[in-house]
């Protein structure tokens, strides 16, 4: 099982979601950007990493938000999932090709990673405070 966690990253009212680079798995697929836990890592540290390495911008995770287990062709995942506020930093992307800050409705209008899909429906359905 590869061990992954994912930001939720909240801003004026908006959410942040990236779209993978066309040479990764799931390529072009929009998704909660993360990445891989490392051994001996929590998944918060992980995701505080992988958002600084992957967007060079800072967070502060407020809590844990959907687990959610999937199963690709490459293997099985197990996606954890954190709000997050964006601290500081500007946006430069070293992974994806493209981000977008959108609202919570909006997010029916991307197409996301299976893994990312459950996070979109609870986001949706609990139409959390921003």
């Amino acid at each position: 099982m590869i061990l992954v966690s994912a930001a939720i990253i909240i801003s004026n009212h908006k959410i942040l979601i990236a779209k993978r680079g066309k040479t990764k798995s799931l390529p072009n697929l929009w998704e909660f950007p993360g990445g891989k836990i490392e051994e001996n890592e929590s998944p918060e540290t992980c995701v505080v990493r992988e958002i600084q390495e992957e967007l060079k911008i800072n967070i502060k995770i407020n809590c844990h938000y959907k687990t959610v287990q999937h199963t690709y062709e490459f293997g099985d995942i197990k996606l954890i999932s954190f709000l997050a506020e964006y601290e500081n930093g500007t946006i430069k992307l070293t992974e994806h090709t493209d981000y977008k800050w959108v609202n919570i409705d909006e997010l029916h209008h991307f197409e996301f990673a299976p893994a990312d899909i459950p996070i979109v429906n609870k986001l949706l359905e609990d139409g959390i405070e921003m």
